[in-house]
């Protein structure tokens, strides 16, 4: 076995010492955290239920995008949001969403982000309106879109197929 210079076995150690205190700091840094609810990564969302455009704020030609402050419990469930947007009614309507939205548990309550764009796009329509809703889970961003209303309201009498009256759903996903 090679005997190892004496300068190099103190520095050897020296380096073993600090690397040990590293990971002990790391830690107990790592634990503080967890204790006090700083969680590096979102919590996943567990139950989505997805918007729809109100109805009222359709016919008001209302859009834009509302912004959404979550307080998420321990349990995972939505206690508090407060919502920042151009219009009463959209922030509203998301408000009373997100407040059916699901997270997995965490150790402490959190605060999460939001963000809801209300908009419209296709073909005006005075009866049921096609609705899409495309959401990316994990950055909590969705858009809701819905076709415009005419701009005179007619009475068609709204005979449209079944598959015209439901809502659709776009693109949701977590892009993991």
């Amino acid at each position: 076995m090679p005997v190892l210079p004496a300068t190099f076995r103190k520095n050897s150690r020296r380096s073993a010492s600090s690397l040990v205190l590293v990971l002990c700091v790391s830690l107990v840094a790592s634990v503080l955290a967890a204790r006090q609810g700083l969680h590096s990564e979102r919590p996943r969302i567990w139950y989505f239920a997805a918007p729809e455009y109100p109805p009222v704020a359709r016919q008001a030609m209302q859009s834009g995008d509302v912004v959404l402050q979550l307080t998420v419990s321990p349990g995972g469930t939505v206690t508090n949001v407060t919502a920042k947007g151009p219009h009463p009614i959209l922030c509203d309507h998301a408000r009373a969403t997100a407040m059916r939205w699901r997270f997995e548990p965490g150790t402490s309550a959190r605060e999460i982000a939001a963000f809801l764009h209300y908009g419209f796009s296709g073909e005006p329509r005075e009866c049921h309106p096609r609705t899409a809703v495309n959401a990316d889970l994990n950055a909590l961003r969705i858009t809701v879109t819905v076709d415009p209303p005419p701009p005179l309201a007619t009475d068609s009498g709204c005979n449209l197929p079944e598959s015209d009256r439901r809502p659709t759903l776009g693109r949701i996903g977590t892009s993991d």
